[in-house]
């Protein structure tokens, strides 16, 4: 069995305080060098003169495992059923319950 590690970089989060001026505070999640993890790194430089830097480094597998714990399982559509209620709410329903 192949097993691949994570590439590349994205960015989850970018403000900035000018119509055309540089990102005060930005948030991006990219692999570790190695691929074996992923880094989350959060730039904020809202306060003029201070840069403030955090990051935060996770493996792949505490990452799966953390969205398999907290996450929210989506159904396929083919599996869903639509249910209306007397008050007018749609809701969705596995079929599998």
């Amino acid at each position: 069995m192949n097993t691949y590690s994570a590439v590349g970089t994205i960015s989850l989060l970018s403000k900035t305080g000018e119509a055309v001026g540089p990102d005060v505070h930005e948030l991006r999640l990219e692999a570790s060098i190695d691929g074996n993890a992923l880094l989350m790194t959060d730039v904020d430089r809202t306060d003029r003169g201070v840069s403030r830097k955090s990051c935060y480094r996770i493996t792949v597998a505490e990452l799966v495992s953390a969205i398999q714990m907290y996450g929210i399982e989506l159904i396929p559509e083919s599996k869903r059923k639509t249910i209306t209620t007397l008050s007018g709410y749609c809701i969705q329903q596995s079929e599998t319950e």
